[in-house]
């Protein structure tokens, strides 16, 4: 007969177990989390990092429980914790930041405000450094003042990054939740050393795979199809001159019969999921397939993202930040690593970085069987490459040994992956689902990652690498 394995959620583990020894509290003590030399710095004193996310309704949660979330992590030895998804819309796990019912995305509920102000203040007192995430899954309404009239209420991407409204939506929200004050510790959370790192969009950039937007947003694909076209014009001048340049040395023509961009009528390339889109220069050179349809096209791209990138940190930096800054995760290849680290301070991005800068992206729900699949990143390690980013959500179940692997993995690699990141919701299973066995791999992982190596990649000695990524791909 099986049997619930029941967990207290407010029994703190002591004695051995509570690695709370190795945060040093409040956050932020020593002032703004600084990059020195590849490194994570607090003052003079290289800090390293462990942690997870906390998303959606959790960021919400009770006082009683938000001092329980940050007692039980501090006992953990964890001493970094990403806000994660306060832009959503409501989730099965409850309420979050942003007030939809009034028609629009631009009001922030007090209730909710107070809350999270709550869970910040709990886990800055025990040491742990967060940070905040400013654009995730928001849902824009129509009384936002949106240009077009389609279905924007599903969060999508791409189009925030080169959309003029778009962008000032989320200038608008950055600076309100930046400059809001936190009653609970007096100050901004622009001001607040406890904040480690500023990450401007989730997962999210020019290249991403359009196909995920279910709603298709096709006002907006035209945008991007004049853009393009545009683009194209003020480059060559003319049909004629686009023509000649397109045009093989054998005769052979990649701009088609029917297209012109004084017409904006010139296609753009479609774009994959999971990776930039890629271009075969052997194939064949007419059409769709050219490869000087694809040069075009990545440049294209790439100036929209380093415009993008370039305003919004410039944007964060007029309102004060202080700390590290992060444009996005996830990067979907070279151009879009090079566009998206350009005006980064952090490398927030799953992938491996080897004889090429290889993305890959994964998500594990851990279950029997699947801890193979980081058994073969391993070995992926042990043909030369280093594994400098990886994401993992959803460890329930999960053997006690996976967090020891983790370790294991680092020791191959100069940077150990940017966090575990696990989602700490209504199934939060440190309060609800964990066993002792997990648990004490977790703390003692903790310690050895606290002694060893970093947990986040700084924007270090990889970015001389990343900068020589060319548009025409890899």
């Amino acid at each position: 007969m099986k049997q619930p394995f029941l967990f207290k959620k407010d029994k703190m583990f002591g004695g051995a177990l509570d690695f709370s020894f190795l945060l040093e509290s409040p956050a932020g003590k020593y002032g703004f989390v600084r990059i020195k030399d590849g490194h994570f710095y607090v003052g003079d004193k290289r800090i390293r990092f462990y942690g997870f996310n906390i998303p959606f309704g959790s960021l919400c949660s009770s006082r009683q429980d938000a001092e329980i979330i940050a007692e039980r992590l501090a006992k953990a030895g964890v001493n970094f914790v990403r806000l994660h998804a306060e832009d959503s819309r409501e989730w099965a796990e409850g309420h979050l930041l942003i007030d939809y019912s009034k028609g629009n995305s631009r009001n922030l509920d007090p209730e909710h405000w107070d809350r999270l102000d709550y869970l910040f203040y709990c886990l800055k007192q025990r040491g742990i450094y967060l940070q905040l995430d400013l654009f995730c899954y928001r849902s824009f309404m129509p009384d936002d003042g949106l240009d077009y009239p389609d279905n924007m209420m599903k969060y999508f991407k791409q189009v925030n990054v080169f959309n003029r409204r778009l962008i000032d939506l989320q200038k608008e929200y950055a600076t309100n939740y930046l400059t809001h004050l936190n009653p609970y510790t007096g100050l901004r959370y622009i001001d607040d050393a406890a904040v480690a790192i500023i990450q401007v969009m989730n997962e999210d950039g020019i290249f991403w795979y359009e196909g995920r937007d279910e709603t298709g947003l096709p006002s907006y694909r035209k945008e991007l199809d004049w853009r393009f076209n545009h683009y194209l014009l003020a480059k060559y001048g003319s049909r004629k001159a686009l023509d000649a340049v397109w045009t093989k040395e054998d005769g052979t023509r990649c701009l088609l019969e029917d297209e012109d961009p004084e017409l904006g009528t010139v296609r753009r390339l479609p774009h994959l999921e999971g990776t930039q889109m890629y271009c075969d220069w052997k194939a064949n050179y007419r059409g769709m397939e050219s490869p000087a349809r694809y040069a075009d096209y990545t440049e294209f791209l790439t100036g929209i993202q380093l415009d993008f990138s370039k305003e919004m940190r410039d944007h964060l930096i007029s309102l004060g930040t202080k700390c590290p800054i992060n444009i996005s995760n996830h990067a979907q290849g070279a151009a879009d690593i090079y566009s998206l680290d350009r005006y980064t301070d952090v490398i927030r991005i799953p992938q491996v970085a080897g004889s090429r800068y290889i993305t890959i992206s994964i998500w594990l729900k851990m279950t029997p069987g699947k801890p193979l699949l980081t058994v073969l990143l391993s070995l992926i390690w042990l043909q030369g490459l280093t594994m400098i980013g990886l994401q993992v959500s959803h460890l329930w179940p999960v053997s006690g040994i996976f967090f020891m692997e983790r370790i294991s993995e680092a020791m191959h690699c100069r940077w150990l992956p940017p966090m575990h990141v696990c989602r700490i919701g209504t199934e939060w299973y440190f309060m609800h689902t964990i066993m002792l066995t997990v648990w004490k791999s977790m703390t003692i992982t903790s310690w050895m990652g606290h002694s060893i190596c970093t947990t986040i990649l700084p924007h270090g000695d990889r970015w001389d690498f990343a900068r020589t990524c060319s548009s025409e791909g890899w």
